[in-house]
């Protein structure tokens, strides 16, 4: 019997009527270990049920995300929040179980600093900006050029700044920035 097989013929036991769902013994809070090291840092907090030492799927409902010291690390809308440094533990409750994760919070003395490598080229990866169907094209598309999958984070930063007559970023009026109204839908772009 192949695997597909077993599988649909798995969910169906537990579909028909007196098909016995695995009760949830366990849930584990993902991920474990959680270290903050700057201002801006922030993890999400995602509590999994875990029946037999399997993954079963994400815990909702009435749950209850509780930090052992806000005033180290606080929890917002589902994410680990730094405010000093320190350590702490959060708690996940629901229905009378409960996992822990550490919280281990460093660098908050720290002034936080924006790198274009973190935070601008990795935004231009993730669209796809820098692909080779895109501006990462030898040519690049409609006379802005990226390097290939940002492998030259000096070119880049060269074109966005230097090329254009200063178009792609206006450093007197942000807001005019073609950096930012191309991907906002300020002005169209034909790439999406």
């Amino acid at each position: 019997m192949n695997v597909f097989r077993t599988g649909v013929l798995a969910l169906l036991a537990f579909c028909l009527p007196g098909g016995e769902r695995p009760v949830a013994a366990e849930m584990e809070i993902l991920p474990p270990r959680i270290t903050l090291s700057s201002t801006a840092a922030r993890q999400r907090l995602i509590v999994q049920d875990v029946v037999e030492g399997r993954y079963q799927g994400q815990v909702t409902g009435q749950l209850e995300l509780v930090s052992s010291d806000p005033a180290v690390a606080r929890i917002e809308e589902g994410f680990v929040v730094p405010v000093k440094n320190g350590a702490a533990v959060i708690t996940a409750k629901v229905e009378g179980r409960q996992a822990t994760a550490e919280v281990i919070v460093t660098g908050q003395e720290d002034l936080f600093q924006w790198s274009f490598r973190n935070h601008v080229e990795s935004v231009l990866s993730k669209s796809g900006c820098n692909s080779g169907a895109c501006h990462g094209a030898r040519a690049g598309q409609n006379g802005f050029r990226l390097t290939l999958f940002g492998f030259d984070l000096q070119a880049d930063y060269s074109y966005l700044t230097r090329q254009a007559r200063g178009r792609r970023v206006v450093l007197s009026d942000p807001g005019r920035s073609l950096i930012l109204t191309k991907p906002t839908g300020s002005i169209p772009h034909k790439g999406g």
